[in-house]
């Protein structure tokens, strides 16, 4: 692999979603709340996780949180909460204090992997008629909504996977689809929604200005961004559903469901689109409940959702990055907007910027959420957080 096509993989990953800012500069701050709000879990257990950090030292748990900026770092075994530790002090220049007080994170984008199980509803669900055919073309989803897409070969499958082959850079064009206000509420910049946004950018550029094809690996908040209007307007028309539809199917699917203990926010548009590719806040606890819910469908669920699941990791191509921490390595591909780790029982994840992870271990029955503020996150913390990840499965699974 060229040293190009290294770091521009790499900064890919360190920039995936934009990084999350106050609530006042997105439109609108949409509230989904519990049924009844409650109290997360506070297990007492601790874990005697021992790994050779840098330098040739050891490091411990303690050391782990405090070396990679960790806030909260949250572990569920066989569906039960085992460890939850908050550091207020840690992050850069201690930003974990506000969100520790708060209970509320932004968990980046792992939105996509929300995102996609929101989609896996839309696109299944009975009662929003025929099951899609992700084989079938974005641009003929994408004329339903009035979308012009240049593009008669790219499928839905296609930008599950963020294969478009779209020229995509997410430091770069991340204002495209960042819909803002002005401090006195009225509208900033040219785009009302991020339908606008995006007829906007395939008008102006067109999504292969630099020659990509379809089946190149991209990383692509633009992709995650039309399936999350695809996957609304199915519901919408579906009749399910209520404006704002994303957070309306979340609350109803996943926080209503899963007896979510907190409210969580998503940040939308002027229409009251939420941004299917970041934006998400919701407390660890709650994320870890959401993760084992799909640990558990993934494991024996008989569904669709179950079968969506599957598909989501096991229908995955390959990124073109991989990493390398001490002894433990990967190739990581990527599925249906998660991050499948190479390897048995290294399981898979949605992962965000500034060191989030929502880490599923199908193999060991485990769930850890670690919910960071590293701005200076490096592909070798990536790794090390990857790999101390896997020594927390095993340690539990050996027990």
């Amino acid at each position: 692999m060229s040293v190009a096509r290294i770091g521009t993989i790499l900064l890919a990953l360190l920039l995936m979603g934009p990084v999350q800012s106050v609530a006042a500069d997105w439109a609108e701050n949409v509230k989904i709340q519990p049924r009844q709000m409650g109290t997360t879990p506070q297990p007492g257990r601790d874990l005697d996780i021992q790994y050779p950090c840098r330098f040739g030292s050891t490091c411990k748990l303690a050391e782990f949180t405090k070396r990679l900026d960790i806030c909260a770092l949250f572990v569920m075994h066989k569906g039960k909460p085992v460890l939850h530790r908050e550091e207020p002090e840690h992050g850069t220049k201690k930003k974990c204090k506000t969100k520790v007080a708060r209970e509320r994170y932004g968990v980046a984008s792992i939105a996509k992997s929300v995102a996609s199980l929101l989609a896996g509803y839309a696109f299944n669900d009975p009662s929003f008629g025929a099951p899609v055919n992700i084989q079938g073309t974005a641009k003929d989803a994408l004329s339903k909504l009035g979308i012009d897409y240049p593009n008669e070969t790219v499928t839905l499958r296609d930008l599950l996977q963020m294969s478009s082959g779209m020229d995509w850079k997410e430091k770069d064009e991340k204002k495209v689809i960042r819909i803002e206000k002005n401090p006195d509420g009225t509208q900033r910049g040219p785009h009302r929604s991020f339908k606008e946004a995006v007829i906007w950018r395939l008008e102006k550029e067109g999504p292969w200005r630099n020659g990509g094809t379809r089946g190149d690996f991209n990383y692509s908040g633009f992709d995650s961004v039309l399936l999350g209007m695809l996957a609304a307007e199915r519901m919408r028309s579906g009749g399910q559903v209520q404006q704002p539809v994303l957070a309306d199917a979340l609350k109803n699917y996943v926080w209503h469901k899963l007896g979510m203990q907190k409210r969580s926010n998503w940040k939308s548009d002027f229409d009251f689109q939420q941004a299917a590719h970041c934006c998400l806040y919701m407390s660890a606890g709650d994320l870890a409940l959401l993760g084992d819910w799909v640990l558990q469908q993934y494991r024996n669920g008989t569904g669709f959702m179950a079968k969506w699941i599957r598909r989501s990791v096991t229908d995955n191509r390959l990124s073109d990055w991989d990493c390398s921490y001490k002894s433990f390595s990967q190739d990581l591909r990527y599925g249906y907007q998660w991050w499948v780790l190479s390897g048995t029982g290294n399981g898979f994840t949605g992962i965000g910027a500034n060191g989030q992870f929502l880490h599923l271990f199908p193999e060991q029955d485990v769930v850890v959420v670690q919910l960071a503020h590293d701005e200076d996150r490096t592909s070798k913390d990536v790794c090390e957080a990857l790999m101390v990840h896997r020594l927390i499965a095993d340690k539990l699974a050996a027990n």
